[in-house]
């Protein structure tokens, strides 16, 4: 008679076969979960770096209308101007914690809340603003900077500060009596 234990028994006993199975399983698990954390991660940082980009084209549209700006003036959480190439007002303005443009009575906000808090805009301007001074060239802004700073938002819930700035020398600064160049309608 053969024994029970013979070469001729060559599989896995049902214990073998579910414990191969559970480890398995919590393997798969295990590197699911890992997927899932770095496309959480990298989601997170996308969106991050879509805020910061936002803000800084935005920055960028507004220091070219600064650039070719006249009549500057400030209020608490404002700078106004007037766009001298089609002689719109522009606006931009902190409203709570989100940072606005308003060009034409057309608002866009230029802040996702979700990601960045913005806390102030500080608006410094050298030069004396009086538009009505026959020596305008002498008492317009020369330079003109802007702060914004805040919170990055990030995704557990801390918060991680941040500070941008940018000056423009308006180009009425250096031209005696800008005006308006209205553009006609087609």
């Amino acid at each position: 008679m053969a024994s029970r234990h013979s070469i001729k028994n060559k599989g896995f006993t049902l214990i073998e076969t579910a414990v191969a199975i559970l480890i398995f399983i919590i393997g798969a698990y295990l590197i699911a979960i890992s997927y899932l954390n770095v496309v959480r991660g990298y989601i997170n940082t996308r969106n991050v770096q879509i805020s910061l980009s936002n803000i800084k084209l935005a920055l960028d549209k507004i220091w070219k209308d600064m650039k070719y700006g006249i009549e500057f003036s400030t209020t608490t959480n404002c700078i106004i101007f007037k766009r001298i190439f089609d002689c719109k007002d522009e606006k931009v303005c902190l409203d709570g914690n989100k940072l606005k443009a308003n060009i034409a009575g057309n608002e866009s906000v230029l802040t996702d809340e979700k990601v960045l808090e913005i806390n102030s805009l500080n608006v410094d301007m050298k030069g004396i603003i009086n538009p009505s001074d026959p020596n305008y060239i002498l008492s317009s802004p020369k330079l003109i900077t802007i702060s914004i700073s805040g919170n990055l938002i990030l995704p557990k819930g801390g918060k991680s500060p941040f500070n941008i700035q940018m000056s423009v020398a308006p180009i009425n600064s250096v031209f005696p009596q800008p005006k308006c160049i209205a553009q006609p309608t087609p």
